[in-house]
C-alpha cells in the first residue's frame, strides 16, 4: 500500500496547515482580531459560551486520527473510502482556511457563505459514507460530529450576518430564531436516520446546552429566557435520541 502513502501525506500536511492558520488567527496575529473577539462583537442569543468550542479539539483530533490510520492500515476497503471522499475532505481544509481569516478580517458576508460551503462539503462526504459502509465506523463518527457542529455554527454566522446588516426586530427575531432551532433539530434527527449517522446529533445537543448556559449569564430578559430554555429542552431531547440511535445502530452490528 506504499503508493497510497500519497493520501496520508496530503491530509497531514493540509490538517498541520489549517491547525496553525486556526493558531495564528485565535491569538490575533494574523488578522488583528480571534474568533473569539469577532464572536464577542456581534454576540447573538445563539452564540454559545466559550467552553463549547473546545468540540475543536474532538475533531482536529478525530482527523488526525483518520490520517494516522491511513498511513498505518493495510486495509484496502478504508483507503478505498478515504479516497473516494478525499477531494471533499481537501475542501473542508481549504473552506475553514478561507473562512476563519474572512471571519476575523469582519468579512462577515464572505465568512457567511464559506462556511455553508464547509457544511455542504462535510453534507457530502457523509452522503457519499453512507454510500460506501453500512456500519458505524471512524470515518462515519469523526465527519458526523465535523458536521453537525458546522450546522450551529454556519446558524451562528448567518445570524451574525443579519445582524451586522441591522436586523432590528427583536420580537420577531426572537421567534424566528425559536423556529429556526427545532426546524434544525427536526432536519438533524431526520438526516441521523436517513444517513444512519447518529454522530451528527451529539455536537447540536452540546451547542444548544452551552446556549442555554450562555443565556443565563448578564441581564435577564423574555429573549435570553426564551431561547435558552427551548435550547436546554432541544439538548435533552437530541441527547435522548443520539442514545437510543446509538443502541439500535449496536444491535444491528452485533446480530
Amino acid at each position: 500500500m506504499k503508493k497510497e502513502k500519497w493520501l496520508a501525506y496530503t491530509l497531514f500536511i493540509a490538517h498541520s496547515m489549517t491547525l496553525l492558520l486556526n493558531y495564528l488567527t485565535a491569538t490575533g496575529y494574523l488578522t488583528g482580531h480571534s474568533q473569539k473577539d469577532i464572536s464577542n462583537h456581534y454576540h447573538t442569543l445563539i452564540t454559545p459560551s466559550s467552553a463549547a468550542f473546545s468540540i475543536w479539539s474532538v475533531i482536529y483530533f478525530l482527523l488526525l486520527i483518520i490520517i494516522v490510520k491511513a498511513y498505518l492500515t493495510k486495509e484496502a476497503t478504508y483507503l478505498e473510502k478515504l479516497k473516494a471522499i478525499y477531494p471533499f475532505v481537501m475542501g473542508t481544509f481549504l473552506f475553514n482556511a478561507l473562512w476563519v481569516i474572512s471571519f476575523t478580517s469582519h468579512q462577515i458576508g464572505l465568512s457567511t457563505l464559506l462556511i455553508s460551503l464547509y457544511t455542504v462539503f462535510l453534507l457530502i462526504i457523509l452522503i457519499f459514507l453512507k454510500q460506501l459502509e453500512n456500519k458505524l465506523s471512524l470515518l462515519s463518527m469523526s465527519f458526523g460530529i465535523h458536521f453537525g457542529w458546522l450546522l450551529i455554527a454556519t446558524l451562528v454566522n448567518w445570524t451574525i450576518f443579519f445582524q451586522k446588516i441591522n436586523w432590528e426586530q427583536p420580537v420577531i427575531s426572537t421567534i424566528l430564531l425559536a423556529i429556526i432551532l427545532v426546524l434544525l433539530s427536526i432536519f438533524v434527527i431526520w438526516l441521523a436516520n436517513k444517513i444512519n449517522n447518529p454522530f451528527v446529533l451529539p455536537p447540536l445537543s452540546w451547542a444548544f446546552y452551552f446556549i442555554f448556559t450562555e443565556n443565563q449569564l448578564g441581564p435577564v430578559h423574555l429573549a435570553k429566557i426564551t431561547i435558552g430554555f427551548l435550547a436546554l429542552a432541544l439538548a435533552i431531547l437530541i441527547a435522548l435520541t443520539f442514545s437510543y440511535m446509538m443502541i439500535q445502530s449496536l444491535r444491528k452490528q452485533h446480530y
